[in-house]
């Protein structure tokens, strides 16, 4: 039974805004100056967190040499959201680095460790197996999503055996057999894609945005059917997490109005009428 759509909270529309526009002004500000500049700024804690970030996103850009030195900085800093951003986008092979990240898998900060052990499963560090093993084994459910993630990050037969076996032996619960079945479709893999099927077709909350989307990424037109279901029969949550992802597609500028929906409509079925497949 379809909803009556309801917009976000007016303030996280307006959180955004504030953040894209301070942004585009750092941009601005800081696109024509000098790296030595650059990095004064990435490391002066009086400046904000978006200039801080802007700075370090230009020194990258400029593939400045003095960046191994910098993140290694940053994974000392007091404001560890830098690091955090820096390390999705940068990461060296540096042994020091490899070191610290290692030394943040204990971290009691989930994004912390969670990054940490990202970016070494990115690295293809082998150091990483065992600990994956036992978070996915045994671990609560945010270790075991890392786990999974890491694992299908890292080209390795002891990586792969991990995943399969936790998928033929049926391990977890619902929402792990969907992430499983995500990674397993990343590694096209299809074992997992009618569990996923079911999960979009119910319509139910954010997980079935989750398993549309999913299935969006290997199988575009099919994603696109599942997402114009949930925007059809979906739940409140449903909808209003996949305007979310869309606009986390197309960057739609009414997202987080009433309009969003709207917008998400048209684009899915424009979608649907070109040549996705």
């Amino acid at each position: 039974m379809p909803v009556d759509y309801v917009a976000p909270d007016p303030a996280v529309a307006e959180f955004v805004y504030r953040n894209e526009q301070e942004s585009e002004q750092q941009c601005r500000r800081l696109r024509d100056v000098s790296s030595d500049l650059l990095k004064a700024i990435a490391r002066d804690h009086n400046e904000s967190e978006l200039a801080r970030a802007n700075a370090l996103l230009l020194l990258l850009m400029r593939r400045d040499p003095a960046m191994p030195e910098i993140l290694l900085e940053l994974l000392e800093d007091p404001d560890q959201r830098l690091w955090h951003t820096l390390i999705r986008s940068y990461r060296p092979d540096d042994q020091r680095v490899r070191e610290r990240l290692r030394r943040f898998l204990d971290d009691v900060d989930e994004r912390s460790w969670s990054e940490a052990a990202s970016a070494l499963a990115r690295l293809q560090d082998r150091t990483l197996l065992p600990r994956l093993e036992k978070w996915l084994r045994a671990g609560d459910r945010p270790h075991r999503n890392v786990a999974i993630a890491c694992l299908k990050a890292l080209d390795l037969p002891e990586a792969r055996f991990l995943l399969l076996d936790f998928w033929d032996r049926s391990l977890g619960d619902q929402e792990d057999r969907l992430v499983m079945a995500r990674a397993l479709l990343d590694l096209d893999d299809l074992r997992g894609v009618e569990v996923l099927e079911s999960a979009a077709r119910a319509c139910k909350g954010s997980w079935s945005v989750f398993a549309a989307t999913s299935i969006y990424t290997h199988d575009s037109r099919r994603g696109l059917e599942l997402m114009l279901g949930i925007l059809d029969a979906g739940d409140l949550e449903a909808q209003q997490s996949l305007v979310s992802q869309i606009w986390n597609f197309t960057r739609m500028p009414h997202a987080i109005t009433a309009d969003g929906i709207h917008e998400a409509r048209v684009w899915i079925e424009s979608q649907l009428g070109g040549n996705a497949g």
